[in-house]
């Protein structure tokens, strides 16, 4: 992770910003106070982004991904794709799902036993870099964490042991591991590194060579518009 990295997730540790969709939700609240509803709102039906109403190249890739979690008995509690910013100069792909595996978040304190795992949900996140931001290599890749109160990372995020392009019963399986506590994170590594000898979990998409294009393509378009 970089410096930046670093530093950000101490400032929403500490409470110094405000982030999670409950905080997107309020901003997005005052901004249609002000200024009426400016955005189209998502239709989750056809799997385009909540966060970015253009479509963009990994949203069928997520859908794919969510629907897997679905059949599998893991359906996901809220999931969107975008486009975000770098330092504010460069652009990268990216996703978020989140996950209830004890099916917790929306009881109440008193309602949940002690010890229950998973209390505040699990996080997935995936990302595509275009290579030219320092500190990031080409490509995508998954991670996750736990989340605590205000949808906050218990830890820096982890490396999920999949192919950045993983086929959905892919992420499922590792998604399970996770759940299961067989994949944690390394507390001795500064880096994202997971707890986990058995090597990289299942395969890559069938699709995956036309979304590598889609992002290529993508990242050109960013790049000329710098």
């Amino acid at each position: 992770m970089t410096p930046d990295t670093i530093r950000v997730l101490g400032q929403i540790e500490r409470g110094e910003i405000w982030c999670g969709p409950d905080a997107a939700r309020a901003i997005a609240a005052r901004h249609e106070t002000q200024y009426g509803r400016a955005w189209p709102r998502p239709t989750t039906d056809t799997g385009r982004s909540v966060m970015t109403p253009r479509t963009l190249p990994h949203d069928d890739y997520i859908t794919a991904v969510t629907d897997a979690l679905t059949a599998a008995g893991l359906t996901p509690a809220e999931h969107w794709t975008s486009d975000a910013e770098t330092k504010g100069t460069y652009c990268h792909l990216n996703a978020v799902i989140t996950l209830d595996p004890s099916n917790a978040r929306e009881r109440d304190d008193e309602e949940i036993p002690a010890g229950t795992p998973w209390r505040n949900g699990l996080i997935l996140s995936w990302e595509w870099h275009t290579g030219a931001e320092d500190g990031w290599e080409k490509g995508p890749f998954w991670e996750f964490a736990a989340l605590k109160e205000h949808d906050v990372c218990q830890y820096p995020p982890v490396q999920l042991p999949v192919y950045g392009y993983a086929s959905p019963t892919a992420v499922v399986e590792a998604v399970r591991k996770v759940i299961a506590r067989e994949i944690t994170p390394d507390p001795y590594s500064s880096f994202g590194a997971a707890m986990w000898g058995g090597g990289v979990i299942g395969d890559t998409w069938e699709q995956h060579a036309q979304l590598d294009a889609a992002c290529e393509a993508w990242g050109s378009a960013e790049a000329a518009e710098q």
